[in-house]
């Protein structure tokens, strides 16, 4: 949770101890041995006509488009397209899980490298992002490219005679054909994401230390809400494009793909690869004009001057740059700081709901409610973004406006967190459980036995591999036309759908003899507005905690130690919390499958059919369990605190 502002703050205080290592007359002396370096260009092409552009605004704007597709990428569109990439892949969740954790792996590697390489005084920050930003687009490339590798996988139509019931069918299918193995690509995703970790480093931690250095102190925290605002917007619009590109089938380049399937068919593959494609591409292109970006602006030198109050006020010289031989005691400090320990304990718990639920949630929406992509990802959009922003303005309010203290702001963290906490149980509100013949429910009432083969499709010999829903006129849904004994089919007239009639295992019978369709069942539920509240509510008490939170963290430890502290808080939480979450998230989702497939392949695939009340048991234990404890750990650190204050005091 902590994250993405221990970031910000953490290049900003690195920022102010460096320019303590940095005299004016040597400031100077660099400046004039290379004035070049404060031009617009690339390597030698920097011609006067692009010097117009050497400005803070232009700075601003094109590194927030970064941050603006960093957001799209990685926290919506990759979040919304799981589900997809699973069913596609033949992935369980725990694997899908650790693609998603291949993000914060490598964000944690090269967070110490790149702040402390691209700090220098001689580094030209600017070329740290924009590399970054080329190795962020590669990463898209590369997550998309298991698209364009030639494999031969098994895959489903329902056109008019292959799921149809026919005596003549070999149930094994499969037979004389080459295994598909296409969780192998599981560890090209992981690449591909790690890739998108490191190269968005550098954005989070240099990029806010660029704009803060490029102008003066009144305006440092409008740009700076403008950068994080535009990274915000871009997790919305990742949604958003997300949704109408699953629109399209993954095949929508080449002739006769998805026959007669539409969005809204179970066994729809959307194109999952085409936003990682033109973002991809897109980073490529928004690397150029940053790699032009000078080392300093022409103002840098007006803005530093308007901090160097400040920074002699919150950091001493003579401490925090003692030498590295200070730093195991620098650390072991901090170890024994039991109130810090504590508030980094709780945030490594945040951090595993908050990941783990993140990464899941477009996907647990979309199964509780039988929400189409499209619908998720506009439901996804509209709670995620408002809830952030809101929350995050609202916590920073309260604080500035009530000026409280430590144990204040921890009690503000309890309330919240309990708050959330609390309306985390929206997870209890599901529709009700699609009944699927064969899976979950008999093909008649009388009998006990749950099975796909059933006397009514005996001599159909339909193969299990052959997965393509159809939806009969009794409202319960057959794992094919040929499980439900369907032996003729016809195209609809008006939409693209498949009707089917004669079907030995379906008693009922419709209009003109129609007995099943290719659409899904129609599920009445009204609950999704009462879900989607209480969702937003708790996502907005979740976000009002952060900056109570991080300032908690900054007045418990000595001034001197601040920086060093937010980076062990960073890394603790990404190591404890965010990395193993989504893990933790998929192997419980793994648990509350009914039903796994994966055609003509060996392995467990994915799943096509979910517990729904396990679910909702599920999400709301592991909400309650580690907010619960997360509380347990604000009110300890308020008693030790208490405790150490009042030691201290005698001490003294």
């Amino acid at each position: 949770m902590y994250t993405g502002i221990v970031n910000s703050t953490q290049g900003a205080d690195e920022s102010v101890h460096l320019l303590w290592n940095t005299d004016e007359s040597a400031t100077m002396e660099e400046a004039e041995e290379n004035a070049i370096d404060y031009k617009c260009g690339w390597l030698n092409f920097k011609p006067n006509w692009l010097q117009r552009f050497r400005t803070p605004v232009c700075a601003l704007a094109v590194i927030s488009c970064s941050a603006f597709l960093q957001g799209a990428i990685v926290n919506g569109f990759l979040h919304l397209m799981i589900p997809t990439i699973e069913q596609r892949f033949n992935l369980p969740s725990f694997k899908s899980g650790l693609v998603s954790g291949a993000y914060d792996i490598a964000s944690l590697v090269c967070l110490i490298p790149v702040t402390y390489i691209g700090g220098r005084p001689k580094a030209c920050k600017p070329k740290w992002i924009g590399v970054g930003i080329l190795i962020m687009g590669v990463g898209s490339l590369i997550f998309a490219s298991p698209h364009f590798i030639k494999h031969t996988p098994f895959t489903a139509t329902d056109s008019d005679d292959s799921t149809l019931c026919r005596g003549s069918h070999d149930k094994d299918i499969c037979h004389g054909v080459k295994e598909s193995k296409l969780s192998v690509f599981m560890w090209v995703f992981f690449v591909g994401n790690l890739f998108h970790g490191a190269g968005a480093s550098p954005l989070y931690t240099l990029g806010v230390t660029y704009i803060d250095e490029s102008v003066v102190k009144k305006k440092t925290g409008i740009y700076i809400g403008i950068y994080y605002t535009a990274a915000t917007v871009g997790v919305a619009v990742g949604y958003i494009i997300g949704g109408y590109f699953l629109q399209l089938h993954e095949e929508f380049l080449t002739d006769g793909h998805a026959q007669n399937l539409s969005p809204y068919s179970k066994t729809w593959i959307g194109a999952w690869w085409l936003g990682f494609v033109i973002l991809g591409l897109l980073c490529l292109v928004m690397a150029i004009p940053i790699l032009a970006l000078p080392s300093q602006l022409p103002d840098w030198e007006k803005a530093r001057l308007s901090k160097v109050s400040e920074a002699v006020i919150g950091v001493s010289r003579t401490k925090a740059y003692t030498g590295f031989k200070d730093f195991p005691a620098a650390i072991l400090e901090l170890l024994k700081n039991t109130s810090f320990m504590l508030l980094n304990f709780a945030g490594c718990c945040e951090g595993v709901v908050f990941s783990g639920s993140g990464a899941f949630i477009p996907k647990i929406i979309q199964s509780q409610f039988h929400l189409s992509y499209k619908t998720t990802a506009l439901v996804m959009g509209i709670i995620t973004v408002p809830s952030a922003v809101l929350g995050t303005m609202v916590g920073g309010g309260i604080l500035k406006k009530f000026d409280l203290r430590f144990v204040g702001i921890l009690k503000m963290c309890i309330g919240t967190t309990t708050l959330a906490m609390l309306f985390a149980s929206c997870f209890l509100i599901t529709c009700s459980q699609e009944k699927m013949i064969g899976l979950n429910v008999p093909y008649y009432e009388d009998r006990k036995e749950i099975k796909l083969d059933d006397p009514c499709n005996a001599n159909c010999g339909c193969p299990w591999q052959e997965y393509m829903p159809v939806c009969g006129t009794n409202n319960y849904t057959y794992f094919s036309a040929c499980y439900a004994g369907c032996t003729t089919a016809h195209k609809s007239d008006f939409v693209d759908v498949t009707l089917y009639s004669n079907c030995s295992c379906i008693e009922e019978i419709g209009e003109h003899g129609i007995q099943a369709s290719s659409q899904p069942c129609k599920m009445a539920c009204s609950l999704l507005p009462l879900f989607l509240i209480m969702m937003y509510l708790s996502l907005f008490f979740t976000f009002v905690a952060i900056m109570p939170a991080l300032t908690a963290t900054l007045r418990c430890v000595k001034s001197d130690q601040r920086s060093l502290a937010l980076g062990m808080q960073w890394m603790l939480v990404r190591l404890l919390g965010m990395i193993p979450g989504p893990m933790l998230f998929g192997v419980i989702l793994d648990g509350t499958c009914e039903y796994w497939h994966a055609p003509c392949s060996k392995e467990e695939g994915s799943c096509i059919l979910y517990d729904h009340y396990s679910i909702s048991r599920t999400m709301v234990l592991l909400a309650f369990g580690w907010k619960s404890l997360e509380v347990i750990l604000f009110a300890l650190s308020i008693y030790f605190y208490k405790k150490d204050t009042v030691n201290s005091a005698i001490s003294n």
